[in-house]
């Protein structure tokens, strides 16, 4: 029998500027705001492409948030990009705007072996 590991985080961010989330689709922002972080605090050479980089294929960066296929790989072998590791449940609120220092609290469900790029499982 296979298994699949999920871990389920739920994250409660405070804002240092105002943000806005649209009222329909609010985890495509959330993805985009966590991509472009994500990238910035791992990314040793954010001037190169990713799909030019060297260390595309043991990236924490490219492991999570842009999957490449590798090489040698058995499996999705027609495709270029594979699914990414996480879904965004983002807030059900109706609410759009969210003030410095003002909580939004949303979860992130991460599947495979994608739970091992998060600190705690270290």
């Amino acid at each position: 029998m296979t298994t699949l590991a999920l871990a389920r985080l739920r994250l409660h961010l405070a804002p240092e500027q105002p943000r806005q989330l649209p009222r329909v689709n609010k985890g495509n922002t959330l993805r985009g705001w966590f991509g472009s972080a994500f990238r910035k605090l791992v990314c040793v050479d954010l001037r190169r492409e990713r799909a030019e980089c060297t260390l595309r294929f043991t990236c924490p960066y490219t492991k999570v948030f842009n999957t490449f296929l590798p090489p040698d790989a058995q499996q999705f072998r027609g495709n270029q990009n594979i699914p990414w590791p996480f879904v965004f449940k983002p807030p059900l609120s109706e609410q759009t705007t969210y003030a410095p220092h003002e909580s939004l609290i949303f979860e992130l469900v991460v599947v495979g072996s994608a739970i091992e790029s998060h600190p705690s499982s270290r």
